[in-house]
């Protein structure tokens, strides 16, 4: 019983880590409903967003039960799988879509 106990606590403190693990090492780009790409880079620790205007943003991670969340307190990204919200400031999050 100790065993299962274990290992169903180390699956919970590990899932928001592996959220994030395909992505880790690379870019993703993804497609938003409001017709605009963003480009994330993923690191160990961040995620740096470049805007459509070019700008790069970079976001701190942050704890997440499920999936991934990154802020830096005026931007902001979650999601989980290949679906993300992005916000900025107090506006409405627009949705994307993994297209790479």
């Amino acid at each position: 019983m100790q065993k299962f106990r274990l290992i169903a606590v180390l699956s919970i403190a590990l899932a928001p880590m592996t959220a994030v693990a395909d992505e880790a090492d690379g870019e993703v780009l993804y497609g938003c409903d409001d017709g605009n790409n963003l480009r994330v880079r993923f690191d160990s620790k961040e995620a740096v967003v470049v805007l459509p205007q070019g700008e790069a943003v970079t976001l701190p991670q942050r704890p997440s039960g499920s999936g991934f969340w990154y802020s830096n307190g005026r931007h902001e990204m979650r999601g989980k799988g290949d679906e993300m919200q992005f916000a900025v400031g107090r506006r409405v999050p627009v949705s994307c879509h993994r297209k790479s």
